[in-house]
């Protein structure tokens, strides 16, 4: 036995147990799970909507297909006038041992301010992913990451 499929044994048996959060059963309480000192946050000058454009093209396109995932685990979640919130997720221990889940919350402050939050959990590492929504955000690119985050 490989010590890879041994990992995979030990998280599943993890998970399993409980040791490793399961993936919430809806946005509600997956938001509800998040603590706001969990959260990093950037008050930042931007519009909205390009925002909320970029977050919406990006995040699925680069922290799903392009990753090898299922295209569907990224989606819109709260969208309204000032608010827009985003969330991802991906579990798939067993077969190539990812699971991550990320939210993404963008609030309108004023007519060209927003707040930026984001929480991502990864069962790995942390990641940087609030530094790569920061850049999609203030248009130094609209790239996915040549390295894998997740």
């Amino acid at each position: 036995m490989t010590i890879r499929n041994i990992l995979i044994t030990l998280f599943i048996a993890l998970f399993s147990t409980g040791c490793i959060p399961q993936p919430h059963k809806n946005f509600d309480t997956f938001k509800h799970s998040i603590k706001e000192s969990d959260m990093k946050t950037t008050v930042v000058n931007a519009n909205f909507k390009q925002v909320i454009k970029n977050i919406r093209s990006n995040t699925p396109r680069c922290l799903s297909s392009n990753q090898g995932y299922a295209p569907d685990t990224c989606k819109t979640n709260i969208h309204t006038a000032n608010k827009f919130e985003f969330t991802c997720h991906y579990n798939d221990v067993a077969k190539n041992g990812k699971y991550y889940k990320v939210y993404i919350r963008i609030k309108k402050l004023s007519q060209n301010q927003i707040s930026v939050s984001t929480y991502y959990w990864n069962l790995f590492h942390s990641g940087s992913l609030h530094e790569l929504v920061m850049e999609w955000v203030t248009n130094i690119h609209q790239m996915c990451p040549s390295f894998s985050i997740l």
